[in-house]
């Protein structure tokens, strides 16, 4: 499936710049060399990239807008609920892009679909929030119509199986 792209600047919080990509072409993707993974033991990482003419990016950031949410506070990540059929064409979309990538990557080892566990089993998902450093003191509901970024880094592999590395950020 061949995709067309378009970019948008995203500054945040000064910390780093991105360029959100709406529709992305496959092509573009491609793999850095395994390292040992610093989260999952006795597992590797590797850097997804995207490169063409104009740039190269280090990880996929990708736009995601959700509605009929509802939210509550768990550890330091918010955990939102998705409550609405509206929100189906944009899960399916992530479940594409997801089984896409992972049919990139050569392994022989059993793919495991996180997003699609997360999203549509689970229905729910985790939100890294960059806003404050103590925002649980000050956390209240999210919006029920909210827009986040999905932010696809790359891809840990054990023994057995392999994944895409990723987070929603607020």
């Amino acid at each position: 499936m061949r995709l067309l792209f378009r970019f948008r600047l995203v500054l945040f919080y000064i910390r780093s710049m991105n360029i959100i990509i709406d529709n992305i072409n496959t092509d573009l993707i491609y793999f850095n060399k395994p390292i040992p993974n610093k989260i999952i033991h006795n597992s590797n990482f590797i850097r997804l990239g995207y490169s063409n003419h104009l740039m190269n990016l280090n990880s996929i950031c990708i736009q995601v807008h959700l509605f009929g949410l509802s939210s509550s506070l768990f550890s330091n990540k918010i955990k939102c609920i998705l409550n609405n059929p509206q929100n189906i064409i944009t899960l399916q979309n992530l479940i594409t892009l997801e089984k896409k990538i992972l049919s990139l990557y050569s392994s022989k080892k059993k793919a495991i679909f996180d997003i699609h566990d997360k999203l549509i089993h689970k229905i729910n998902f985790a939100v890294s929030h960059y806003k404050s450093q103590h925002f649980a003191n000050k956390f209240t509901q999210l919006p029920a119509n909210k827009t986040f970024i999905l932010n696809i880094s790359g891809i840990w592999e054990d023994y057995n199986s392999f994944g895409l590395t990723f987070k929603f950020i607020d």
